[in-house]
């Protein structure tokens, strides 16, 4: 069998993977498998001083969402609007050799805005 590399977060999407997981069906090998959440505005990107990539997490991060902090499958299909759209940018205050940075993430009543 064939894992695909990268799936697209579709709305149906988490509903799926916290179903096979309460039924003790999402495979071990799935979890590993990238989804592509989209990609950040320009505005975000050069707040950022970042390139122009693709945003992903992975089934595995999905699932823990979804099953451990309880998080509903309508808001984490949701998470591209969230994350790609973050409220505000701040470089961060941490001391290291890379430049980071803090979003900051707006999610009210189980709706994003």
């Amino acid at each position: 069998m064939r894992l695909p590399g990268r799936i697209l977060l579709t709305p149906d999407l988490p509903g799926g993977i916290l179903k096979a997981h309460q039924d003790g069906e999402l495979h071990r090998d799935y979890l590993s498998v990238q989804v592509l959440i989209g990609r950040l505005p320009k505005a975000v990107l050069t707040a950022l001083h970042t390139p122009d990539l693709d945003v992903v997490t992975s089934v595995s991060i999905l699932a823990k969402i979804l099953t451990k902090h309880a998080v509903e499958p309508g808001v984490v299909a949701n998470l591209a609007n969230t994350v790609l759209r973050p409220t505000a940018v701040y470089q961060s205050a941490s001391k290291g050799n890379a430049p980071s940075a803090v979003l900051l993430l707006s999610v009210e009543g189980g709706r994003t805005r």
